[in-house]
């Protein structure tokens, strides 16, 4: 007969309670130095009183006087003073004549200069806009300098827009560089039609698309090309940019040369 064994299966020897009882009691190092982490009962350090201090300082300064308001202060535009307006304008006149663009389109062959808008009507019916209330120190204070090109129809304008322009701080009203824009495209087409009144010149449509902002204080230069969609509508694109090449505004605008309606009441 077979005989039965009660033998119990043996155990594998890193179960056995001598050894687990031996690692309970072993001993190991303690741990370096850098990672104790010792409660501080330190109070704030002054940094942060100074940090604060300073920060509710300022907000009271810019909640009383807005930055348009404190660049007017630490510096001022001529108001009425002819003599401090026109060393104003020729300060300006001679950072527009420094710059690089100018002298490059100056020598190109296939370009013509003409300033301002001196081949419009200025009269108190031609740019009531830019020979009015802008063209004063801090807005659009010196002529703008345009270049056409005969062979491809394009025109460079390059434009002061000063810092009375703004609409948030130090940046240039989104209605301000839209109608600069309007103007020139109005400006361009008048200049292929020299017998056309600028006053017969309507603006149907015209998309802005801005692509980044246009801060106050600087030169810009602005394209416009045209496109004659009949004998009395045109299309004209162009771009604004800064000195350094950035696109800051697309447009796309769509101008008649036809009488307007009695309806329309803008007109």
């Amino acid at each position: 007969m077979f005989k039965y064994s009660c033998r119990r299966p043996r155990r594998h020897p890193f179960l056995h309670r001598p050894l687990l009882s031996r690692a309970a009691h072993v001993k190991y190092p303690p741990p370096p130095a850098h990672y104790d982490q010792p409660t501080s009962n330190s109070k704030p350090s002054h940094t942060f009183r100074i940090s604060l201090t300073l920060f509710i300082i300022g907000a009271t300064i810019s909640y009383n006087y807005p930055l348009y308001n404190l660049a007017e202060s630490f510096f001022p535009l001529p108001n009425d003073d002819p003599i401090s307006i026109e060393k104003y304008n020729e300060k300006l006149q001679s950072q527009l004549n420094a710059l690089p663009i100018v002298s490059e389109l100056a020598n190109d062959s296939n370009f013509t200069s003409h300033r301002g808008w001196n081949h419009l009507d200025l009269s108190a019916t031609g740019l009531p806009s830019f020979h009015g209330t802008l063209k004063a120190p801090g807005g659009i204070a010196i002529p703008p300098l345009a270049f056409h090109n005969s062979k491809t129809n394009q025109d460079l304008v390059i434009v002061h827009l000063g810092r009375r322009l703004s609409g948030f701080p130090f940046i240039v009203h989104g209605g301000i560089s839209g109608m600069v824009i309007e103007e020139i495209f109005k400006a361009a087409l008048q200049r292929d039609h020299p017998n056309l009144h600028y006053n017969n010149i309507h603006t149907k449509s015209i998309q802005l698309n801005y692509k980044s902002p246009v801060f106050v204080n600087q030169f810009v230069i602005i394209s416009s090309n045209q496109s004659k969609i009949d004998d009395s509508h045109y299309t004209l694109s162009g771009e604004m940019k800064s000195l350094d090449g950035k696109t800051l505004l697309k447009a796309t605008a769509t101008l008649s040369t036809d009488s307007p309606s009695k309806s329309n009441w803008l007109w």
